[in-house]
């Protein structure tokens, strides 16, 4: 309730290195106002930014606000494992599920096209993972080893 109703919140309540910080900031009119005409974010953004009265606190909120973020993180790369194994587990090696990983997190988008277009080019047999006729997994065999 220290980060979604700082103006509400008992002064007693809070940790002992918040409390003067409370105050100042419970008895500021012109953000309490702002508080309360603008959204939660809004409101920390322009905190942040416009002031330097607050640092212990604003250190508080960019705790919680950054608590938010990596536990989206965590949770998207648990569903991303789970689909991953669910769907090809039989294929998978430790190795593979690392690389899998490793693509499903990064913002670096891989150029498919150019990589089977450079495997084609080396004849078949010279990509070093595509094999002209063994197993009969052609590309998708390539691409999960």
């Amino acid at each position: 309730m220290l980060f979604t109703a700082p103006f509400d919140f008992p002064v007693d309540d809070a940790p002992a290195l918040l409390q003067m910080e409370l105050v100042e900031l419970q008895c500021n009119d012109e953000l309490k106002a702002k508080f309360h005409t603008s959204s939660l974010l809004s409101f920390f953004h322009d905190l942040v930014l416009s002031s330097s009265n607050f640092p212990k606190y604003i250190v508080h909120v960019q705790h919680i606000m950054a608590m938010f973020g990596s536990t989206h993180c965590c949770e998207l790369l648990f569903s991303k494992i789970k689909y991953t194994k669910s769907h090809l587990h039989s294929q998978l090696s430790d190795r593979h599920l690392n690389d899998i990983l490793l693509l499903c997190t990064s913002s670096i988008e891989p150029d498919i096209e150019s990589i089977l277009h450079g495997c084609e080019e080396e004849a078949w047999g010279g990509c070093g993972a595509v094999q002209h006729g063994a197993g009969g997994g052609g590309y998708r065999h390539a691409l999960l080893e």
